[in-house]
């Protein structure tokens, strides 16, 4: 099996392959179905990852989640002192600028701390994901320590069809996924424990 690394690599590779109307057409149909979702329709706060760098794109997503009247939650550098915590969104284009690395993120007074705690559901981005819900990120641990805060709701992950591979190495503290939703199909993950 290749090691993390090495799947990190060659997904992030092919992900940079896409052009920025495949990145479009699937990223819509995976808007589609995250929103068909009951999880989805039923959560009032949801945290989504703001996309960067040919990820699956979910500004749409945001913004029809705004509209729904739902509680946007987003990833910020400024709510914690020397991390990153989260912060509610209330308007796409008014609240956001890049940072030094381009990833955009609330601003100034835009910056309204959320605690993990109260995410219902969280929509998060990965390199390459398995059927059984393991996770490679992007090996900065931000996602890792934020899944362990969270006290309860849903994890949805979003992916193009090819980052979902055989098997992803994982530990014993990796939290795993519990969907993931790629433009072609929804995988469903049954925890250890659980029945069908």
């Amino acid at each position: 099996m290749a090691n993390k690394e090495q799947i990190r690599k060659e997904m992030l590779a092919r992900r940079a392959g896409l052009s920025l109307e495949e990145i479009r057409l699937k990223s819509r149909d995976i808007k589609v179905r995250l929103f068909n979702r009951e999880e989805f329709r039923r959560a009032k706060v949801i945290h989504f990852y703001i996309s960067f760098n040919h990820e699956v794109n979910t500004e749409e997503m945001i913004r029809g989640a705004l509209e729904m009247g739902k509680k946007v939650v987003v990833p910020c550098r400024g709510t914690t002192a020397g991390g990153i915590g989260l912060s509610e969104l209330k308007d796409f284009d008014r609240e956001l600028k890049p940072d030094r690395f381009g990833l955009k993120e609330p601003f100034g007074s835009y910056i309204r701390p959320v605690d993990p705690g109260h995410l219902e559901l969280m929509v998060v981005p990965g390199v390459a994901f398995d059927s059984s819900g393991n996770r490679i990120g992007y090996g900065k641990g931000f996602y890792d320590r934020l899944l362990s805060q969270k006290k309860r709701g849903f994890i949805e992950a979003l992916a193009f069809d090819f980052q979902v591979i055989e098997s992803v190495p994982s530990e014993g503290h990796d939290i795993k996924m519990d969907r993931i939703i790629t433009e072609s199909r929804t995988i469903e993950v049954i925890h250890q424990g659980e029945s069908i």
